[in-house]
């Protein structure tokens, strides 16, 4: 992979992928118990891993790429693409074993079941246990922050409020209200913080500087634009109209953020991909169309910020942490 930025006047980008097949996204738009065929699977990755990181090569970009266990397990291609992205400098993350919706208001047991056992895999596929963690759907609580402390992650990356909350919350519950994807993103509120934070143990959306009352986990929150609350992530920049995400983009002051990918936003209407998953935003878009705007993104983000790799930035953060 070609180094990273490194200008140290500019602020700091952590590249976020989740690396779901569309077995969740199956789940997701149609039957919660549809599977995806291995076969499939295996094409999948093939197709829009490489697509994923030649755009960072290009880019010079670090990323953390968040697997689902459940899929490197059956996934011949994606075990193999994930040790090759490990070579090539990227991370790979714990996304839980299955991604089940609504991970906060599981039993224990399942809890433990869903991190440990992708922990386990990645280990096993990469020869590196994973530092860091995003639940499915953004479903976190204290509760369950406190297991992941205790797990000894570094870092969790599933705080997520937006202006738009109340919109995808009732949404949800109007298309799936008869299934567990009914649920909410967690407990979160407009208070959460848009910077790396460490959550305190007893109320994880509140920042604290006291060791006696922080995890020693650090908390990533997703960003949201400064004026509007609006989300800033890729496919929501992907839906928008150009002129409206490239505004979105240079409206970006923060010191540093998660810029967030779906590897399904990697793919192209000529995949082969089941009818269901078309559902997902921007799936019917050329790939040539959705690279050709995340072009005009990147090459706008490097204006201001340099691509940092996110586990130094959470040991950093915790170097110069005033916790005592």
């Amino acid at each position: 992979m070609s180094t990273p930025h490194t200008d140290p006047q500019k602020g700091k980008l952590l590249v976020h992928v989740d690396l779901d097949s569309p077995g969740p996204i199956l789940r997701f738009y149609s039957d919660p118990d549809s599977s995806y065929p291995e076969k499939a699977m295996d094409r999948f990755y093939e197709q829009t891993f490489r697509r994923m990181l030649d755009f960072f090569d290009k880019h010079r970009l670090e990323a953390a790429l968040f697997a689902v266990g459940e899929d490197l397990e059956k996934s011949g291609a994606f075990r193999e693409l994930a040790k090759e992205a490990v070579q090539r400098g990227h991370t790979i993350e714990n996304h839980t074993w299955s991604h089940p919706f609504g991970l906060a208001s599981k039993d224990a047991d399942t809890i433990e079941r869903e991190v440990l056992k992708c922990s386990e895999w990645i280990e096993k596929v990469t020869g590196k246990a994973p530092t860091g963690f995003r639940s499915p759907g953004y479903s976190m609580d204290t509760a369950l922050l406190k297991k992941l402390n205790d797990y000894g992650f570094a870092y969790d990356s599933s705080g997520f409020w937006s202006s738009m909350q109340a919109v995808l919350k009732l949404g949800r519950k109007v298309l799936f209200n008869k299934t567990p994807l009914a649920d909410g993103f967690g407990d979160v509120s407009r208070h959460l913080p848009i910077a790396p934070y460490s959550p305190g143990k007893t109320d994880w959306t509140r920042p604290v500087t006291d060791a006696s009352d922080a995890f020693n986990i650090v908390e990533l929150p997703l960003p949201r634009l400064p004026l509007t609350g609006l989300p800033y992530y890729h496919n929501f920049n992907l839906w928008l109209p150009p002129a409206v995400a490239m505004a979105h983009t240079r409206s970006m002051k923060l010191d540093s953020f998660v810029y967030l990918f779906h590897l399904v936003e990697f793919t192209d209407p000529g995949d082969k991909l089941p009818v269901a998953v078309f559902k997902h935003p921007n799936t019917k878009k050329s790939y040539t169309d959705k690279e050709r705007t995340s072009n005009r993104i990147f090459s706008a983000l490097h204006r201001n910020y340099r691509s940092a790799n996110t586990a130094a930035l959470v040991e950093s953060f915790n170097a110069t942490s005033e916790k005592v």
